[in-house]
């Protein structure tokens, strides 16, 4: 299996056994619109191939520690959640990053200094209806180009 999805189930309970079998197969994972508001820190442990994570329309005040440590991951997907501040070095961990979607953020407002600093291989950042980003530091992509031989960083919506 390479696609697990889970979307809608609102009385998923996610800890660190729930994939205590590993699944290394598993690439893509949906857990859209379940009532998470965190996740246990060790919950992806079984996941090791995990390259794409959809977390839509869950209520995350912050980007969890359990999807912040995963390095793996190529595309990210936290559309409708409720965080209010990307801080400096949110995605610091994630190496391999090249897709960020963080559409219809109802309270989402500022994107800190260097919050996407370091993600050589970012190519997208979708803000698109986000409608309360107001202050982008300037340094919130700051070494992107100069880290990248080939920049790609292809978009940022926030209509």
């Amino acid at each position: 299996m390479t696609k697990l999805v889970l979307d809608g189930n609102k009385e998923l309970a996610l800890t660190a056994a729930t994939f205590k079998t590993p699944l290394p197969m598993l690439k893509t994972l949906s857990l859209d619109r379940c009532g998470l508001t965190d996740l246990d820190r060790n919950v992806f442990e079984g996941l090791p191939g995990l390259e794409e994570l959809s977390v839509i329309g869950n209520q995350f005040s912050a980007i969890p520690m359990a999807i912040r440590a995963l390095p793996g991951l190529k595309a990210l997907e936290m559309s409708e959640t409720n965080l209010v501040e990307l801080s400096a070095y949110e995605f610091k961990q994630m190496k391999a990053l090249e897709k960020v979607y963080m559409r219809k953020m109802p309270f989402l407002a500022r994107v800190s200094d260097c919050a996407f600093c370091r993600l050589e291989k970012l190519e997208l950042v979708d803000l698109s209806k986000s409608k309360k980003v107001r202050l982008w530091e300037k340094g919130a992509f700051i070494n992107l180009y100069k880290s990248f031989k080939n920049p790609t960083l292809t978009a940022h919506h926030t209509n």
